[in-house]
């Protein structure tokens, strides 16, 4: 008897619909000049954003302030906060261009160094007059307003910066 019950249960419970949420899905093929086709997938849900290429996969936790950088290819991640992602790539781009003077015919390095240290002056003097988001503060307002847009029931929720 109490076999059955689970089974009907079971039966019951598989039986009902459910209704499921879901978030958007949004795909975007481009070509460039040259005939080149690339391809990006934005998943949007809740507070978080995925955007896919077949290179990388971005991941940004609005909620949390927090993105995710996954490259398959190399086996390699990152993950932090916008702020810490711009001190990383500055941080790159200062050892890319010592590389590239390191490079330069000795005649010139000095030069490119005195270049580069005004360039870097102007980048930290814009670095510690702004701070870096992720996002402005948007408000998203639902309303009662509604259309069919390609067979699909859809609602108008506009925002305001």
């Amino acid at each position: 008897m109490r076999k059955a019950s689970l089974t009907l249960l079971f039966f019951i419970l598989f039986a009902i619909p459910f209704k499921a949420r879901a978030g958007w899905v949004i795909t975007r093929e481009t070509r460039d000049s040259y005939g080149n086709k690339s391809t990006q997938t934005v998943f949007i849900e809740d507070s978080l954003m995925r955007f896919e290429t077949p290179s990388s996969i971005s991941i940004f936790n609005l909620a949390e302030q927090r993105i995710t950088l996954i490259f398959a290819q190399h086996q390699a991640y990152w993950e932090g906060s916008a702020s810490e992602l711009r001190q990383q790539i500055f941080e790159i781009a200062d050892q890319q261009m010592l590389e590239l003077i390191q490079h330069a015919p000795p005649d010139k390095q000095d030069t490119l160094r005195k270049m580069y240290a005004i360039e870097r002056k102007k980048r930290e003097k814009e670095m510690s007059n702004t701070v870096p988001t992720m996002f402005p503060n948007i408000s998203i307002i639902r309303t009662n307003k509604t259309a069919v847009i390609l067979g699909y029931a859809t609602r108008l929720y506009p925002f305001s910066l």
